[in-house]
């Protein structure tokens, strides 16, 4: 039987020059597993809120987590670009998880915004609850 930390993806949303992209996940992830979103994006192609480049994209997360700090989350660009929005903090042993927190990334500046965005979180925590 595989252990589970109780570490919950809650609700989410990725915002991509001002368009947000809800997603919601609730499960929980096996100590040093992780859970990937992934999320289609068209740019709004063909509105007045059209948006062919990235600036800046940012994720707003909320999850709950034994140890804090032990959590990871990247956001892969449909380009590959890879960001690490949140590294493995040794210090951060708080056990409050983090309620609509956003994350924020500039990694792919002046890339294309259209197609499939990745949010992964990951469990590293070496204890199980």
């Amino acid at each position: 039987m595989t252990k589970t930390s109780f570490f919950v993806l809650e609700a989410g949303a990725v915002d991509i020059a001002a368009f947000v992209l809800p997603f919601r996940v609730c499960r929980g992830i096996p100590v040093n597993g992780n859970v990937e979103v992934a999320l289609d994006y068209d740019g709004c192609r063909g509105t007045d809120h059209e948006v062919q480049y990235a600036e800046h994209v940012q994720a707003v997360v909320t999850l709950a987590a034994p140890v804090r700090g032990e959590v990871e989350i990247f956001l892969t660009s449909p380009s590959g670009t890879r960001s690490t929005l949140l590294a493995r903090r040794v210090r951060d042993t708080s056990s409050e998880g983090f309620t609509d927190w956003a994350f924020l990334t500039t990694h792919c500046w002046g890339e294309s915004v259209l197609g499939t965005w990745r949010l992964e979180v990951r469990n590293g925590a070496t204890i199980c609850e």
